[in-house]
């Protein structure tokens, strides 16, 4: 492809992913307007807005979102490792309001998520540790079963989205993209650190166990 065609193909991404934003963030908009509608009497208007799931509505139009935000993930999930850090940043984004909203499973977006979480880009970065941290709040023991799938993956999310991670034919070591040269800890630190403690312990052996086959029976 020519350049001004890999930026036409860029361009399109950027403006398919912004109107799928605007859409589930309308449905939103318009389901906690309706929800105001029935919970605050005419009187008290200063009653909260209840919060509003779109997959437990019954409305045929939120379920018919539902259904496109299950379709259209796996495209998401290969989106996060474009070339273009615009790109996986509006990825991101997306995710988190698909995740707050109910209608993707946060282990089928965790993947995704970690490999943004050593992203090159830190908006990427810290909007990813963003989403992360609202599920690790929402799903308690959720991020403990998911975070070996998630670090697996940040390996694939540098190959795929850095070009210097292949120099020469050599793979260099992730850990010279995963750590904060300014804190001198990793860019997973944070998300680990959600985790509790007796957790902790089990994911770090499978990370042992899966990296250095020379572990796998020491522990």
């Amino acid at each position: 492809e020519r350049p001004n065609e890999l930026q036409l193909d860029v361009d399109l991404q950027q403006a398919v992913l912004a109107g799928l934003y605007d859409l589930f963030q309308e449905e939103e908009k318009r389901n906690l307007t309706e929800a105001a509608k029935v919970t605050c009497s005419a009187n008290d208007k200063s009653a909260p807005h209840p919060s509003v799931v779109l997959s437990a509505e019954e409305d045929a139009e939120a379920g018919l979102l539902a259904v496109c935000a299950q379709a259209i993930l796996p495209e998401l999930n290969r989106a996060s490792t474009s070339k273009k850090s615009d790109v996986r940043n509006s990825v991101v984004m997306l995710l988190g309001l698909l995740a707050r909203q109910g209608l993707v499973l946060p282990a089928k977006i965790v993947p995704a998520l970690f490999g943004l979480l050593v992203d090159g880009s830190m908006r990427c970065r810290e909007s990813a540790l963003h989403v992360v941290s609202f599920l690790a709040d929402r799903h308690q023991g959720m991020l403990s079963s998911a975070a070996m799938l998630g670090i697996r993956s940040c390996f694939g999310h540098a190959h795929l989205t850095r070009s210097s991670f292949s120099r020469n034919g050599v793979v260099e070591t992730i850990c010279e993209y995963a750590i904060d040269e300014r804190t001198g800890y990793s860019y997973l630190s944070p998300a680990m650190s959600m985790i509790h403690r007796e957790q902790r312990r089990g994911i770090l052996r499978s990370i042992v166990r899966a990296f250095d086959p020379r572990a796998r029976t020491a522990l």
